[in-house]
């Protein structure tokens, strides 16, 4: 039997063999257009570049507190008596140890003078006693129990002389009494809160800072403090206290400080703008139109100078203070050629990557030194001003 002949077989080999030879002639162009950029380099990016600088930076830390006596007091009474004298008056200054408040105290009076008097006899008794003892002529336990009541007498004494002082109240501390509506021969009962005194001599001030700035506080720095009640005054403290313990959920630091108020102007209650001067630092200036950043990264590009012309070299940093225009920082790696007189891009940061070829744009250049001469509260409205960590330039650094 002849065997079959299939006459498409030859065609399917035909369009087979004029696909591969597409194919090849598609990635031999292909090939052809990509060569000449592996071999030739990226075009240099336009920058404007501005130069580092180094400045003593003073920052100032701001918060608000609320005034506090150093010492704050309710006088009460220990006892339920009548008032039979008052002598001070709502706002007096008094003294410590001054006189109060007096309590009848006629019935501790008496009580007194009567067991003052037992307390005589029994030690004119136990007195008698001593000789006749020692010559043998009473037994010694006669003598004891003398003894006994002698010192019963002097236990009672000693109570009656307790009531009646707790009949007399006076100040505990030197300081000013609040408002009063007690009066004279009113009963009052024990442990309730007649009227306040508050020591405000010297009077403290609690604040709280963030979390990140415990690093640059210290005991004894110095703080000042206004006043919407005087507001020509500048109040100068410093820190006595930090806490050794943080707010878990606003992950602050309370901070305490202490005002002298020789004129009380300071009172109780008071709300007060803090502001905590930091030790001037020297720092590396950059304008902030230099600074990149991606999530907790943050770098400038380096305009390097070569034989070849200028190259990109990008340098991780960490901002350490920020004011309008420019910004503080330092840099990561202490070998990187950030320092002053470098110069950094400010411009075409897009498109800029490690070691670019880089031509300089003079038209997109800043002056870094201008930038940092502006000060904050004029590029700024006074209550964005007025933030939580403001670096103001040291006024006596030169630009």
């Amino acid at each position: 039997m002849p065997e079959s002949h299939d006459a498409r077989r030859p065609l399917t080999w035909l369009v087979a063999l004029i696909c591969v030879a597409l194919a090849l002639i598609f990635w031999w162009w292909l090939s052809l257009e990509r060569a000449p950029q592996a071999s030739g380099s990226s075009p240099p990016v336009a920058v404007g570049r501005a130069d580092v600088i180094e400045r003593d930076l003073s920052a100032t830390l701001n918060a608000v507190g609320d005034v506090e006596a150093t010492d704050s007091i309710e006088i009460a009474s220990l006892v339920t008596e009548r008032i039979t004298g008052l002598n001070f008056d709502s706002g007096d200054r008094v003294q410590q140890g001054d006189l109060l408040i007096q309590l009848d105290d006629r019935a501790e009076q008496q009580g007194l003078r009567a067991a003052r008097v037992i307390v005589e006899q029994e030690q004119r008794e136990f007195d008698r006693l001593q000789p006749l003892v020692r010559q043998g002529s009473i037994a010694t336990q006669q003598a004891d129990e003398q003894r006994n009541r002698l010192e019963s007498a002097r236990i009672e004494l000693a109570r009656l002389t307790a009531a009646l002082e707790d009949r007399t109240i006076t100040a505990p501390v030197t300081g000013v009494m609040g408002l009063s509506n007690l009066s004279v021969g009113e009963q009052i009962s024990a442990d309730t809160p007649l009227v306040t005194l508050d020591s405000i001599d010297r009077v403290q001030v609690d604040f709280s800072l963030p979390e990140r700035e415990l690093r640059r506080i210290n005991r004894g720095m110095r703080v000042t403090a206004r006043s919407v009640a005087w507001p020509d005054r500048v109040f100068h403290g410093e820190i006595t206290t930090i806490d050794p313990r943080l707010d878990r959920d606003t992950r602050t630091v309370m901070v305490r400080a202490r005002f002298d108020n020789p004129d009380l102007a300071l009172r109780p209650g008071m709300l007060l703008d803090i502001a905590l001067q930091l030790p001037e630092q020297r720092r590396l200036i950059v304008p902030e139109t230099a600074i990149m950043g991606e999530r907790d990264r943050q770098w400038v590009y380096v305009v390097v100078q070569r034989e070849d012309g200028y190259r990109a070299h990008r340098v991780a940093v960490r901002v350490v203070e920020r004011a309008p225009g420019w910004a503080a920082v330092h840099a990561t790696n202490k070998d990187s050629p950030l320092r002053p007189g470098a110069s950094v891009a400010v411009s075409g940061l897009r498109d800029i990557s490690e070691d670019r070829d880089l031509v300089l744009d003079e038209d997109a250049a800043r002056d870094t030194g201008a930038l940092f001469q502006q000060a904050p509260s004029e590029q700024l409205p006074p209550e964005q001003a007025r933030g939580d960590d403001r670096v103001m330039p040291s006024e006596t650094t030169a630009p």
